[in-house]
């Protein structure tokens, strides 16, 4: 770790940290102990005899302590102004600049504002940071004219906020967006600077570049590693490269900076020193505006800005500083970053690269085991960061990454060179020889979506923070005994590494025990896990267990991000079978994710659904696993769970939804997908046996669910419906709940009390009813 002196910057950006924490969540701030602590601090440090500045980590950390608070008690008051209850819409008028790229996610457009200053209602904020700007517009094919980067604009939309997930642990909500439901709510009021408008061309001709290679994998390779726009590559290759530890090869950050930074300083050879680094730090500036001024990019801008000044001004360069200096000036300059997944990682993982690896090394190590050292180290400090978020680790990520850095950099380089020849000459022998090439690069970005889960090293764990950081301890404690060899006295030899690993074991099988997940014993359980507006029941018996529908977003890796982790802190690492009832998204997409991530034995589905979309992605994730279940049909028992398959027949996608009746110990649920009153008059004429203890209310409580001659054929003691917070469809709606109220049926409901679990050991025995937190 190295002498405290040595590193002066750790501890004022720990305080920096500290006080930005504690100015998030105070209700409000003394003046006078602010005053004082800066007071502190100057007469603390002024009496240390190498100087305040220089040497006095303890006075200037009580300096930063004052000004973290500062900062944290003006960012929540700037929350406040944005502050809106999750799944509702606040009418607003917003002023601002338009601060980044616009991105394409289907017909909406997403770009950055800086707000200047805010409408709402009668009230008017200013000065209110950075939004996330949604524009709904009709493109049919063609770009819309939206406003040009750095354009100062005036949009009348509203603020909406993601509500997040409650299973056990939450998934946090999402920032504040603005969201603007057509362009022509869009009003430009002052053209951009000559600097916004090279940036908004340059940005547009290189994705031009891309756009002209739809069918290539290698441009969109390289518009994933050089604009930070994954959205082009196979949906599958992402995922597999985020179950293998590897995605952080997709992530814009020191890498990409460095190449720049490389490139600049070849052609700024020539040039005098001062020269040479004003150009590179230019260069430098204007790729990480490019790229949207990313976090990770900041950080890597920010720690080469601090090596070239030093280099400029003949002082030793101090990695470790210069990280603790830049994360400070980050978090004083948006201090809501302290909460934010990427702020986290980047300084995180940088941290386990620049101290924790060279613990683990050794001064005398070889490159190999250095190179192996920095990817352990930067894991190791990522751990307890990804753990609680995410519920996998992927053991071989330390081996894997030092095939795949090299690779990334290589496919990097490359696509940079064929993206400055493609702009040059689009049409040259050079370009389509590197295009080639760089389609070659790209392949090997396809082999983590291929075998099972397990053979990339995906294992699934279940701890907290503050657990997953004591188990990352004890690895790291584990590993950095066979880094040096220690000799009790001078007639002794020097004991062997190997025997202090053993001699640690019990720190790592520790380790290992306290990431394991628990599993429970005893009885049965249902768990209506939240999903948002979405399906997700899990049927449990011990390790045994279904899952039945798996929610889903449009994009981005719902399965990873909400179903793992909560069925790791279920204590499940693999799942006997999984059910699409019907191939919606808001039912099927999350279980192609989650294939991906996590064992599964079957996939259980109605016949008749055509080979196309969700289901066709989940049918090629499946393999062999792929189970049609007929009419009729009895499934295979999982633990003391039976099965039913009831005949539902229809013309719509919803009233063909599979519909299953599974009973355990003498008690019965009724999963009926989303089937509306049509199927459920001709289940409720059929000879199938509908009552149920238990009923998953159909299609999330629409009106044209849950009849009342259904609600008597299944005569239910309790339901659960499953729906998102504020969701526009109004789900559930009033004339079902009333229907159920009027049957008796007590109803429960995932979008006021999070995940709602139903668990009971014995045909006679009570039925526990608990929920996860109410909204």
């Amino acid at each position: 770790m190295g002498k405290l002196h040595d590193r002066p910057a750790l501890l004022p950006a720990v305080a920096v940290a500290l006080g930005v924490s504690g100015g998030l969540h105070l209700h409000s701030l003394s003046l006078p102990l602010v005053v004082a602590l800066g007071c502190a601090g100057v007469a603390v440090g002024g009496s240390v005899r190498r100087g305040w500045v220089g040497g006095s980590s303890l006075g200037l950390a009580m300096v930063a302590l004052a000004a973290g608070l500062t900062a944290g008690t003006l960012a929540q008051e700037r929350a406040a102004a944005l502050s809106v209850t999750p799944g509702t819409a606040v009418p607003v008028e917003a002023v601002g600049r338009v601060a980044g790229p616009w991105r394409r996610l289907d017909g909406t457009w997403r770009s950055t504002l800086t707000v200047e200053r805010l409408g709402r209602g009668r009230q008017v904020h200013s000065d209110l940071g950075t939004l996330l700007l949604d524009v709904t517009a009709s493109t049919d094919g063609a770009r819309p004219k939206l406003p040009p980067w750095g354009a100062r604009v005036r949009a009348l939309g509203s603020l909406r906020r993601a509500p997040g997930y409650r299973n056990g642990g939450r998934v946090p909500s999402s920032p504040p967006r603005l969201r603007v439901k057509s362009l022509r709510l869009v009003r430009t009021l002052g053209e951009p600077t000559a600097f916004g408008w090279w940036m908004a061309i340059s940005r547009h001709r290189i994705e031009g570049v891309y756009d002209a290679h739809p069918s290539s994998r290698g441009a969109a390779l390289a518009r994933a590693l050089l604009l930070g726009d994954s959205l082009r590559l196979p949906e599958e290759w992402v995922r597999g490269l985020r179950r293998a530890g590897l995605a952080h090869l997709l992530a814009v950050s020191g890498l990409h900076l460095g190449l720049v930074a490389l490139l600049a300083g070849a052609l700024a050879r020539p040039l005098p020193p001062w020269a040479r680094g004003g150009l590179i730090l230019a260069a430098c500036a204007a790729y990480s505006t490019l790229v949207g001024g990313r976090t990770s990019v900041l950080r890597a801008f920010g720690m080469a800005a601090a090596a070239v000044t030093a280099s400029g001004t003949r002082r030793p360069p101090s990695p470790v500083n210069a990280l603790a200096w830049v994360a400070a000036a980050l978090l004083l300059d948006r201090p809501e970053r302290l909460h934010d997944l990427a702020f986290q990682l980047t300084v995180g993982a940088t941290f386990g690269l620049l101290v924790v690896a060279p613990t683990l090394g050794g001064a005398a190590a070889g490159r190999l085991r250095k190179a192996l050292a920095a990817t352990v180290g930067a894991q190791l400090a990522s751990l307890p960061i990804l753990v609680p978020r995410f519920g996998v680790v992927g053991l071989f990520a330390p081996v894997l990454n030092l095939v795949a850095v090299p690779w990334t950099a290589l496919s990097l380089a490359v696509g940079l060179l064929w993206t400055l020849g493609a702009l040059i000459a689009p049409e040259s022998v050079v370009s389509e020889a590197l295009l080639w090439l760089l389609d070659a690069l790209a392949r090997p970005f396809q082999w983590p979506s291929t075998g099972a889960p397990r053979s990339w090293g995906s294992w699934i764990v279940s701890a907290g923070g503050g657990t997953a950081l004591l188990a990352a301890l004890l690895i790291g404690w584990w590993l950095a005994a066979g880094s040096t060899v220690v000799s009790n006295s001078a007639d002794r030899p020097p004991k062997s590494p190997w025997l202090r690993l053993v001699r640690r074991s019990p720190a790592l099988l520790l380790a290992l025990w306290f990431l394991l997940p628990r599993a429970p014993t005893g009885g049965v359980e249902v768990v209506v896990l939240d999903v948002g507006q979405g399906d997700a029941i899990l049927l449990r018996d011990g390790s045994e267990a279904v899952l039945v529908d798996g929610g889903g977003w449009r994009h981005g890796d719902f399965g990873g991000r909400v179903l793992v982790p909560a069925l790791a802190r279920e204590g499940l690492r693999r799942l006997t079978a999984v059910v699409m009832t019907h191939p919606d998204t808001d039912h099927c997409a999350g279980l192609v994710d989650l294939l991906a991530r996590m064992p599964v034995g079957e996939v259980w589905v109605g016949a008749g659904w055509p080979d196309e979309g969700c289901a066709a992605n989940l049918k090629r994730s499946a393999g062999r696993r792929w189970r049609i279940m007929l009419p009729g049909e009895a499934p295979p028992a999982v633990g003391r769970w039976r099965w039913t398959h009831l005949a539902a027949a229809g013309s719509s996608i919803n009233d063909r939804s599979l519909v299953l009746r599974a009973e355990a110990l003498g008690r019965s649920i009724l999963l009926t997908g989303d089937i509306g009153f049509a199927t459920e008059r001709a289940l409720a004429l059929s000879d199938f046996e509908l009552a149920s203890t238990f009923l998953k209310v159909a299609h999330h409580g629409s009106k044209n669910s849950s009849g009342g001659p259904f609600l008597a054929a299944v005569r239910p003691r309790l339901a659960v419906v499953s729906a998102g917070v504020g969701n526009h469809y109004g789900h559930p709606a009033r004339d079902t709940l009333e229907r159920l109220r009027r049957q008796g049926v007590r109803c429960l409901r995932t979008d006021r009390l999070g995940a709602v679990r139903l668990a009971w050991s014995a045909p006679d025995g009570p039925v526990e009813v608990d929920w996860a937190a109410p909204y």
